[in-house]
């Protein structure tokens, strides 16, 4: 081929390769563009919440005795009234009946003693001092200063887990027959040891002896007065001693132990089987319309919020319902992130009516707290942000042409960027390519 032809197609080449190119250069351009917007820039801070109650009760026992039978499971709802246990107190019952006997008794005396001679007097008397120093006796061994009724009382229930837990270790490992029952009886009869001592210790054995202490010196300041206003003085003692015993009366005639409202059972303090004495706590419930939510706020933001602020609450449906902030803690606390690093935090409460009736404490939600951190601002995506030799400049897009133009920026919240100079509304900026 000769040389002048070679030159040709070369040009022609060069030629057409420059035609494409500013054919390419003249096609307009396509970006991922959007345009500056004005309005109230918001901060949107996310927290869990958990579901908690403020309104509680304890359920306690009413009676002291051997818990036959736990009506309540965790969780369960309850009506006002519901009796949740059986409690055997036949036992208790009968130490009652026996005290209210020997007060009878020492009632009967004082109305004898009025038609009293004076031997007979003398000899009461030296009887009532007996038995006033082996009540006073009994009661010291048992309240006094070094009494010894709490003591056996630690002692029995130490005794009687120890046997629990040697017979359930034998039934686990197989242990049958002679062995199984030898264990079963050693811990029936410590259960009976604790439940005796559990009685001897009881406010009511207490009140007992201070009653009948109380009896013993009514009748020997009776017989003393004998004779001098003695009539009077009969009908005081008396009366006194009718009082204990209608307390003790009171005391048999305890109620059964019921639920104070409707509400669900929030934990079970007992189980069957447990000996329980009066006022025990027995289980913990909640009303189901008490509800509020707690989550935990970095202290660097506490001071952006007030009570009475609205927040916007995802339910795990996705729907979204509002409430308020009630309650924010003037104290922090140091708990552990979920990156495992320590913060103080403070507790703050919210209130809101519209939680769906299946939810209740234990259930988490997240917790919208919004506010406003700039009025009427101009604003661009983050990403629209370029550096240009060390100043912050976008590209604006204007008659299919982009030109890098500089701006100043303010704020920075939820992905936007406060645009404080060089960017006016509605101008189309470019966002970088994803």
């Amino acid at each position: 081929m000769k040389k002048s032809v070679k030159i040709v197609i070369i040009v022609l080449v060069i030629i057409l390769a420059g035609a494409g190119a500013a054919f390419y250069l003249l096609q307009p351009q396509e970006f991922n563009t959007v345009a500056v917007t004005k309005g109230d820039m918001e901060e949107d801070l996310e927290l869990k919440a958990a579901i908690t109650t403020n309104d509680t009760a304890v359920i306690s026992s009413t009676k002291t005795g051997l818990l036959t039978e736990l009506k309540l499971t965790k969780g369960a709802a309850v009506k006002a009234g519901d009796e949740v246990v059986n409690i055997d107190d036949t036992e208790y019952q009968n130490q009652l009946a026996d005290q209210i006997k020997v007060l009878q008794k020492q009632k009967a005396a004082v109305y004898t003693q009025g038609q009293s001679s004076q031997s007979e007097i003398e000899l009461r008397q030296e009887q009532l001092i007996q038995q006033m120093a082996s009540a006073q006796h009994d009661y010291e061994m048992m309240f006094g200063e070094k009494g010894t009724a709490a003591i056996d009382v630690r002692a029995a229930k130490f005794a009687m887990d120890e046997a629990l837990a040697n017979y359930e270790a034998a039934d686990d490992a197989g242990a049958k027959g002679a062995t199984l029952d030898s264990l079963s009886y050693a811990y029936a009869g410590a259960a009976a040891a604790y439940q005796k001592a559990e009685l001897m210790n009881s406010a009511t054995n207490k009140f007992y002896y201070q009653s009948l202490l109380a009896a013993y010196q009514i009748q020997f300041e009776t017989l003393t007065d004998n004779g001098n206003n003695g009539a009077d003085s009969i009908q005081l003692a008396a009366a006194q001693i009718q009082d204990s015993i209608d307390s003790l009366k009171r005391e048999q005639d305890k109620k059964p132990v019921t639920a104070p409202f409707n509400g669900v059972v929030s934990e079970v303090l007992v189980e069957t089987g447990a000996y329980v004495t009066e006022n025990q706590p027995i289980a913990r419930l909640f009303r189901t319309n008490g509800y509020e939510l707690e989550a935990w706020m970095l202290t660097e933001d506490v001071m952006n919020y007030k009570t009475g602020d609205p927040v916007e609450i995802a339910l795990p449906d996705g729907s979204l319902v509002s409430g308020s902030i009630s309650f924010i803690s003037p104290m922090a606390e140091e708990r552990m992130s979920s990156l495992g690093v320590e913060e103080n935090r403070c507790a703050v409460k919210l209130s809101t009516t519209d939680l769906p009736e299946q939810m209740g404490p234990g259930y988490e939600v997240e917790v919208h707290f919004k506010r406003v951190l700039r009025e009427n601002a101009l604003s661009v995506p983050v990403s629209a942000l370029v550096t240009e030799d060390g100043v912050t400049c976008v590209y604006v897009v204007a008659d299919g042409k982009k030109t890098l133009v500089p701006v100043t920026t303010g704020v920075y919240s939820g992905g936007m960027v406060e645009i404080i100079s060089g960017l006016q509304e509605s101008d189309i900026v470019i966002l970088a390519e994803e």
